[in-house]
């Protein structure tokens, strides 16, 4: 018998249409011979509507036109059931449209990653995919999740949390900033993702405004340093607090000195530099070295100093391409790691597989779209096809993968995923990024993703799972953390309620907990 699985994306996030992306690559991706797949598509204003239009990514483009093809819905717990309902309720005829199995929760941000829509979920009693509650919450709060991996033993940078409140005074705010950190510094939201708000400032003017622009997205903020020489590193983990394994490594390019909303879902953002980590072969030491710098318009070696190529800044994007990828070929000594971008593609990616959407040897990103569907193309919730571009997600991000990471750097990075993932109680798949920096040669884990951008699929491949395979094991976990709930004891038999009270004038009873005695 197929699960019947729910698949809930969007909600009131400001990562609410990356949310629509990601959920439609998975639900392409899902196995229909062992599912039933129904998308349930919320609102900015949290209200439930599915229907088949509802899988098809291109439905998007009208939203209004959308909602009025689909159904408005509601979950309603009956007995041991969960069922889906139409909403608002017809008089006569049957109002349930499903029972529903599993939840899989695809979505980002504020108000739906953050532990919220979990809870409601678990007091309907329906078993959900990825994170429970607490985990959710303290992931998605980075001062929090900085407190607790700190007593665990993983290392974070030391930060100030602000609030709203506090920045009544300004200028208390910015002297203590000053005085901790100096310049320079970045401001982040506590509770957002996709680089949504942050921004770093080297003066005290640039603070004022990043804190005044940060506000805008939240009431509380962190304040760190700002790591120089920076590289960013992120790997995935895919289990529980049982039992837990990280993927391969990824280095995304940036197109300035922070990653962009624009550098990981739209491909705007032109590349600034990039950076790889090498080990010196006369030292051992670790460090970052400069392979093109759009600054001074070079392809070089920091390092050597060496000039490799000027590089015209109205070139072509082939020409821009052949030029980074003939002096990383350089560098690695024609063994260069795979560059997984629509902005890098060169003719040898080409030959191996690789697409405009920058797929090569990854697995090209999939919708689910009414034209697949007709033609009975496998996808979506009755056909897919390849996409891409701007609307490929975290899939489109400019990488390094893998990552080009000497080997124990590697390991060293992938156990330390693992061991901040237990610690934080998650489950199913999580994304953790972590921060290199080349002046104390010293790794920082730097937030964690509780649901990743695009499921972060596209860095399990190259370990051998594929995504199918992988949205099969979260949905497993999911029955699994069912089982293991519904073996403790939630209820305690007593008859304290048939007990004749007196009440006190203050509404308490005499004696009962935290009353008056």
């Amino acid at each position: 018998m197929k699960i019947k699985l729910a698949v809930l994306f969007g909600g009131m996030s400001v990562e609410h249409e990356v949310s629509v992306i990601s959920a439609l690559q998975a639900v392409a991706s899902l196995d229909t011979n062992k599912y039933d797949i129904y998308p349930i598509y919320m609102t900015k204003n949290n209200e439930f509507y599915t229907g088949p239009d509802a899988g098809f990514i291109e439905s998007y483009r009208d939203i209004p036109a959308l909602l009025k093809k689909c159904t408005r819905c509601v979950f309603i717990k009956d007995g041991n059931k969960v069922k889906l309902l139409r909403y608002p309720f017809k008089r006569f005829g049957n109002n349930v449209l499903t029972n529903i199995d599993v939840a899989f929760p695809i979505v980002h941000g504020t108000n739906v990653e953050d532990g919220a829509l979990q809870g409601y979920l678990k007091t309907l009693g329906l078993p959900f995919v990825g994170c429970d509650v607490l985990s959710s919450a303290v992931g998605m709060d980075k001062y929090v999740m900085k407190t607790v991996l700190m007593q665990a033993g993983v290392p974070v940078l030391d930060c100030i949390r602000i609030n709203v409140l506090e920045f009544a005074e300004p200028e208390k705010v910015l002297d203590a900033c000053e005085a901790k950190f100096g310049y320079p510094v970045i401001v982040k939201p506590v509770n957002l993702g996709s680089s949504v708000g942050i921004s770093i400032a080297k003066d005290r003017q640039a603070l004022l405004g990043a804190l005044d622009d940060a506000f805008r997205y939240a009431p509380q903020l962190l304040v760190e340093r700002a790591v120089k020489d920076l590289i960013e590193i992120n790997c995935s983990v895919l289990g529980d607090v049982d039992e837990a394994e990280a993927s391969e490594c990824e280095q995304p390019v940036k197109s300035g000195e922070i990653l962009t909303y624009g550098d990981k879902y739209t491909g705007e953002d032109k590349v600034h530099d990039i950076k790889i980590i090498k080990k010196d072969e006369e030292t051992g030491e670790l460090r970052t070295r400069m392979i093109f710098s759009k600054k001074y318009g070079l392809l070089y070696d920091e390092k050597s100093g060496k000039i490799y190529d000027e590089l015209v800044m109205n070139a072509s994007d082939k020409e821009f391409d052949e030029k980074i990828v003939a002096q990383l070929d350089a560098l690695f000594g024609g063994n260069r790691p795979m560059m997984f971008s629509a902005n890098f593609n060169s003719p040898s990616d080409n030959k191996n597989g690789a697409d405009k959407t920058g797929a090569k040897n990854c697995g090209a990103t999939q919708y689910g779209t009414k034209a697949a569907a007709q033609s009975g193309t496998k996808g979506g919730t009755k056909g897919g096809t390849k996409g891409g571009g701007s609307g490929a997600g975290m899939a489109s991000l400019s990488r390094f993968l893998p990552a080009p990471l000497p080997e124990e750097l590697r390991e060293e990075i992938r156990t330390m995923a693992v061991k901040a993932f237990q610690a934080l109680g998650c489950n199913g798949v999580s994304r953790i990024d972590f921060i290199f920096d080349g002046e104390n040669k010293q790794v920082y884990l730097n937030e964690i993703n509780t649901i990743p951008g695009s499921l972060s699929f596209y860095l399990w491949k190259p370990v051998g799972v594929e995504y199918p395979v992988l949205l099969d094991r979260m949905i497993e976990l999911a029955l699994k953390r069912r089982r293991k709930e519904e073996s403790f004891v939630y209820t305690f038999e007593s008859n304290i309620l048939a007990i004749d009270r007196s009440f006190t004038s203050n509404g308490g009873s005499k004696g009962a907990k935290g009353g008056k005695v």
